[in-house]
């Protein structure tokens, strides 16, 4: 008689698991990255709405009252946005104010939150457009060369 085979052990399914949780990983990834929206993050509810002009002139008149009043608030701003730009790589957009005290032009700085490269491709200056963060370090310029300006972090473009 002859040798007699036996058929392979039944396999239980689990040598799939890897695939399956490398290839949801993998989907959820790609979603992350690739999203309609760019990635970029929602804005805060704000606690302060104003305008952006206004906001940059309360810090160039008295910044301790200003930090004051927005320090750990998220504010959105309001206004046209004069200047696009970069600092040590991070994108940001510009709005001004008149300051009295800082003998001209005062400057909001938002320094842009990680996402938001599209929405600075597409921005136009002069733009009226309203921005989201909170409130970071006051920087008084020099008078006559440099403008003073207030920090925003975090900026998120209103839609």
């Amino acid at each position: 008689m002859g040798r007699q085979t036996q058929p392979p052990p039944a396999r239980s399914g689990a040598g799939a698991m890897p695939w399956l949780l490398a290839l949801g990983l993998a989907a959820a990834l790609a979603w992350a990255l690739f999203r309609p929206d760019g990635g970029a993050p929602e804005p805060a509810k704000p606690d302060v709405e104003m305008a952006a002009g206004a906001f940059a002139t309360d810090y160039a008149e008295n910044h301790t009252v200003a930090k004051m009043k927005y320090d750990g608030k998220t504010v959105a701003l309001t206004g046209p946005f004069n200047d696009v730009g970069e600092d040590i790589g991070q994108p940001f957009i510009e709005a001004y104010g008149f300051s009295q005290k800082a003998g001209g032009l005062a400057a909001v700085r938002c320094m842009l939150a990680k996402g938001q490269e599209p929405a600075v491709i597409a921005y136009k200056p002069g733009s009226t457009v309203t921005v989201v963060g909170r409130p970071g370090p006051f920087y008084d310029g020099v008078r006559g060369v440099a403008k003073p300006y207030v920090q925003l972090d975090g900026c998120v473009l209103k839609r």
